[in-house]
Formats: structure tokens, sequence, C-alpha cells
């Protein structure tokens, strides 16, 4: 069973109503990302709020959170609230689609950790099956959205499953949205890429590739990259 809270080094998570509760796969995108340090940044999917107030803690930017979710909307906005940047964080009850169609709004980061799972393998919980299943945001939807919601400099900022990869990025170019990094994320030696981290723009760059081990092989043993990405974060991961 996971803890109700999760403890950060500058700010607190509580997850007890949440239907996600903090995973590597939000920590990673969140720590990974180029982020602006002023402007607007959009969070799309936030959950408990964790990446919003990572993008909070790397940046002086205004962060909007969308959750539609009420619980975990709820807990997001609380996890919001207690930080040193509440000022800063606006938790919006409303999915990505919704909000796009009334928001006058352009970010100069859109960043999601996304639904992933199919039809096959719902959850019997509903609030937790409406996080986690990618009929709630299909990637074609959240792609469009967010390329017509990023200012020309922007940038959108995702993490899927590595089997997605070919997918993203015929999606992103339908989208005209082109690849800047990439990194493929495994979970420890000898096992397969399971993750892919994407940051698209509108301008076509030079893709910079990259590849990431979490764990030595060892439970809970991390590698020294994964602790140097997300030392600012984790407690337990010192300078």
């Amino acid at each position: 069973m996971p803890n109700d809270w999760f403890q950060f080094k500058q700010f607190t998570i509580q997850q007890k109503k949440s239907a996600m509760k903090v995973g590597t796969d939000g920590v990673l995108l969140g720590a990974w990302a180029d982020v602006p340090f002023t402007g607007k940044i959009l969070d799309v999917g936030t959950g408990t709020g964790v990446i919003a107030l990572m993008m909070a803690q790397r940046s002086e930017a205004n962060i909007f959170a969308l959750e539609p979710e009420i619980n975990s909307f709820t807990e997001a906005c609380e996890n919001a609230e207690k930080s040193s940047w509440s000022e800063r964080i606006h938790i919006i009850n409303k999915r990505l689609q919704d909000f796009a169609k009334t928001s006058q709004e352009n970010f100069d980061l859109i960043i999601s950790n996304p639904p992933f799972h199919g039809e096959t393998i719902k959850s019997p919980d509903a609030n937790r099956s409406l996080v986690r299943h990618s009929e709630a945001l299909p990637m074609n939807e959240l792609l469009h959205e967010a390329s017509s919601m990023l200012t020309p400099e922007g940038s959108l900022a995702l993490i899927y499953p590595y089997e997605n990869t070919l997918l993203i990025e015929k999606l992103a170019n339908e989208n005209e949205l082109f690849v800047q990094r990439k990194t493929s994320v495994f979970p420890c030696p000898g096992k397969n890429f399971h993750r892919i981290l994407y940051q698209l723009s509108k301008k076509k760059t030079k893709t910079e590739e990259s590849i990431l081990m979490i764990e030595t092989g060892i439970r809970h043993q991390y590698s020294p990259e994964y602790k140097e990405l997300t030392q600012s974060f984790y407690s337990n991961f010192k300078y």
C-alpha cells in the first residue's frame, strides 16, 4: 500500500484521496523536462499536483494545472495551497479538451504524464480508471490541443510507454511539432526500454537523444544518472 503522503525536499504531497499516487514516471518527467524560468506552464492531468509543484520549484513561471477527476483535483488544490509557491499555481477542474475551447492563454511549456492504458485492462475503480486510460485523453487530441496553445518558442514535454514511439512521432509531425529531445528509459540492466521521454517544439532542430537507466539491478538502488537528475526533489538523494 502506498503512503497517504510523499515527502519531497521542498514540498509534501498528500495523496490519500487521489486516484493515482506519486510515481516514478511523473517525477522523472518533471525533473527531465526543459523548463522556462518565466512565462506560463500548463500541466495536463496533474493528479496530486506533483508535476505542477516541481515546475514551480524549478522556475518563477505561472503554473496552470488541469485535473478532471474531482478527488485528485481537491487534493492537488490542497497540496498547492500548502506549498511555498501557492500564489503561482492555479489548479483547474477541467479536461484539456474543454479547457482548450475557452482558454485564450498560450504557454511556454505544456507538460503531461498522460493516461497510458487501453480498454482491456481497466481498473475496477472508476476514478482510477478515468486517469489511467488513454480514452480520457487520446494522444492525437493531446498533441493537437497542445500545438494550438503553445507560444511560437514553446515546447511540449511528455512521457509514454516506449512502444508508442513511432506513433508519437507520426502524430507530432501531423500537428507540426518536432522532436527536440528524446530519452529512452529502461528500469534496470537486462530489461528492455519501457518509457520514452519527449520534448517537442514548433521549430525543427537537431534531435538530442539519450538513454537513462533507473535502477542498478538491485531494488531501490538507483543509478548515478537517475540520482543526479532527481536529486533536487528526492529527500534521500544528496546534492
